[in-house]
Order: structure tokens, then sequence, then C-alpha cells
């Protein structure tokens, strides 16, 4: 294949601003996509193309952010709304809304297409991440809510709150504009929580209210003689005295640098091992663990509550 030098400038820079190429001309056009058809380069969106090779490397965040700002250099007028926007924002986006397609903020009846999803709103605030206009935090986080599962969306709600980007106030003024759809944010607002600490404990909690259970204290503290406490993911306190702990295990916890500060698995298991004592002692009844398969799965969440005590609205009727 001819080396087409200016080609291989676009492409290179494209890697340095960290965004799919984007042509200039008819020419450049064509040179691209007879390397895409060689498979040199992909076509993640059309008119957009990058390596092969390293695009293979990148996340679903990290896609989605390359083919964003390469649409904005190239549609400057855009808006991005809904998950691109979220994704924009930095928000716990769940594997399963990456499906490329790409949403944007529309004031007209434009069509959309199978990669582009055009979101009415006549008169949406326009703010600015890194230079990339989007839909403010509260609209697109209303417009996400309306768009997914309540156990996908929660994550979103959640980790908007925790980094400070959005308030439930400008949440449900948001919500104020909306025709329909009004009762689906209404409960994000309601569950939402700034004290969670990861999109795949948002995830449990908001599967758990699904199955019919109380909505959970997040995070509670126990102080041990050491002057260090111990925080648990969720807690009820049942009406018989017994106070209930629920674990959301992901096996990060063993095996994450970040998380197990170098020691050994066998060394966290034993640091586990001692904290659940510690717990017990402080006059938790029992303590409850979830895997991320029983939360996907949901009859193991389910059975593993409703055994340890916890009351269950869908059981009980």
């Amino acid at each position: 294949m001819r080396n087409h030098q200016k080609v291989n400038a676009l492409i290179a820079q494209a890697k340095r601003k960290k965004r799919c190429c984007v042509s200039s001309n008819a020419a450049e056009s064509r040179a691209l996509y007879r390397r895409s058809v060689a498979g040199e380069l992909v076509k993640p969106y059309p008119g957009l193309f990058f390596p092969a090779k390293d695009w293979k490397q990148l996340d679903c965040r990290h896609r989605t952010l390359y083919v964003a700002r390469a649409l904005h250099l190239k549609y400057p007028d855009w808006g991005f709304a809904a998950f691109t926007a979220a994704v924009i924002y930095g928000l716990d986006l769940r594997l399963n809304l990456y499906d490329g397609i790409v949403y944007v903020a529309d004031s007209s009846s434009s069509s959309n297409s199978r990669l582009l999803r055009r979101v009415s709103m006549p008169h949406a605030e326009v703010c600015y991440v890194d230079g990339i206009p989007v839909t403010s935090v509260a609209r697109t986080l209303v417009d996400c809510g309306l768009r997914c599962a309540f156990r996908d969306a929660l994550p979103l709600y959640d980790s908007a709150l925790r980094a400070g980007l959005v308030s439930l106030d400008d949440i449900a003024a948001e919500r104020q504009t909306l025709r329909r759809g009004r009762a689906s944010i209404d409960r994000l607002i309601r569950c939402a929580d700034a004290k969670s600490e990861s999109g795949g404990e948002s995830f449990c909690r908001a599967t758990m209210i699904e199955e019919g259970f109380p909505i959970p204290q997040l995070q509670v503290e126990y102080a041990n003689d050491a002057g260090s406490t111990y925080r648990v993911d969720f807690q009820y306190r049942l009406r018989g005295g017994e106070v209930i702990v629920v674990e959301f295990d992901g096996m990060e916890k063993y095996v994450n640098p970040l998380m197990t500060h170098g020691a050994a698995i066998e060394e966290v298991v034993r640091q586990e091992q001692e904290r659940e004592r510690f717990l017990f002692h402080s006059g938790i009844s029992r303590i409850v663990r979830l895997t991320y398969r029983d939360v996907v799965g949901r009859s193991e969440l389910v059975r593993k509550l409703a055994d340890a005590g916890v009351p269950c609205m869908k059981l009980a009727g």
C-alpha cells in the first residue's frame, strides 16, 4: 500500500491528541478508508479512523472519549448528551451501556441513525469538560435515568454526587422539565447516595432495592482500640435488635495493589478475618457476603439476604 505521508501525520497527531483521526479533504478520506479495508485502521464511527492495534488496547471509556473528541473537531456545534456526556464527565457507566452509540443534544427533529441518537432538548444548558460541550450534569443524569434500568442508572447518580458534580436539588429541578418519566427519576433521587464508594457497590445496592429489600445504611464505621476504623459496605438494623452487615466482595480487594497496599493474598485474607472478628465483637449479628455473580443473577442475593433475616417486600407479598 502506498505510503501517504500526510495521512501518517494525521494518524500520529490523532494519537497524540487522544482522539480518532479526521480527514480534512477527499484524498485523505480515501487513503484512510483504504487502510481500514486493509485492516490497518478501524472505523468506529463514519468518517473516524484509528490504528487497529492501538484501538484494541483502549477500554470502552477511552474509546468513547476518542470518538467524542474527534466528533467535536468535525462537528463543533454538537453538544454531547446522555451516556456519552456521562463518560466525558467520568461517571460510573456500566459496561453493558457502552454500545458505540453517540448521544447529542438537539433542538430539532433530525432523524437518528444506527450510531447516533439525537436527544431532544430545545433549551439545554451547555457546559464544557476539557473543551468538549456537554449537557449539564443534572440534565445528563436525567436523560440517562430515562434510558436505562434503575440498577444501571444508580451508579451514575452516586458517582456524580460522590464527585461533588451535582446536588439532589439540581437533579430535582431538571426533573421538573420532564413531561413523562418523572417517577423513574424520583426513585433515583430518593435512593442516590454520595457515600457509595464504587460503581459495583451502587449496582449491588440498586439490585437489593429492586428485589424489595429496604435501603441500607452505607459505610457505617466501627472504631477499634488502635484508633483506626472499620467501615462496612451496607448495614441493616432489624426490629429485634439484630445488626446485619452486607459486604460486596469483588476480587479487586484481594489482587488490586491499590487496595491491598502490596500485601500478599494470604495477608489480605488474614486481615479480613481479623476485621470480621472485631465486627462480631462490636455487636454485628451476621455478615452476608455477596459476589458480583450473586448480584447479576439476583437469586443468590435474594436467598442470602432472606436467610440472614433481612425483610423483603416481594417475599412478604
